[in-house]
């Protein structure tokens, strides 16, 4: 998979994260791979857009034990990530949205970065 520029500005170079969770967050990363932490955990995979679709390829991650609110943060992230099927980017706001092939909203991630 590789990760193609949209008229929107594209996702390659970024990286976003909650807002109330400063240690999660996702690269994507020009070479179509995206990394980041799910707060205890680091993952990497791969990524491709088309237009405002967004697919992952399954993404492999550490297996560090976390307990509590840290733990329950990164498996809503993990999940989210597994099912996003499109995304709606807000340049303006710095705002990036995941959502599923139906349309919900999985995650509303800000920018943290721009390469």
């Amino acid at each position: 998979m590789s990760a193609c520029a949209t008229s929107s500005g594209g996702l390659a170079g970024s990286e976003w994260g909650p807002a109330n969770a400063p240690n999660t967050f996702i690269q994507f990363k020009q070479d179509g791979v995206a990394s980041g932490s799910g707060g205890c955990n680091g993952f990497s995979g791969s990524y491709e857009v088309s237009g405002n679709s967004l697919k992952f390829s399954p993404l492999a991650s550490t297996k560090r034990g976390c307990v509590g609110e840290v733990m329950e943060q990164e498996i809503a992230f993990f999940n989210a990530l597994s099912k996003v099927a499109s995304f709606e980017l807000n340049q303006e706001k710095k705002e990036l949205v995941l959502m599923s092939s139906d349309g919900q909203e999985l995650a509303r991630l800000k920018q943290r970065d721009w390469d």
